[in-house]
């Protein structure tokens, strides 16, 4: 394999940036699709179910 010495950027550099895509990309497509669950700062405190709301108000 012949090293290209000057030119363009490392090889590293590339697949660092594709890495970072491919990784970038599954996490938007898992958050589209819902696959990925439920997130938030709040997940893991206890006691941070959401509530259903109740009528308050209406009628």
């Amino acid at each position: 394999m012949a090293r290209q010495t000057g030119r363009g950027s490392p090889r590293w550099v590339k697949w660092s940036v594709i890495v970072v895509g491919v990784l970038v990309l599954t996490v938007v497509v898992l958050q589209l699709t819902g696959l990925g669950g439920q997130h938030g700062p709040g997940r893991h405190l206890p006691g941070s179910q959401v509530q259903p709301s109740v009528g308050v108000g209406h009628g």
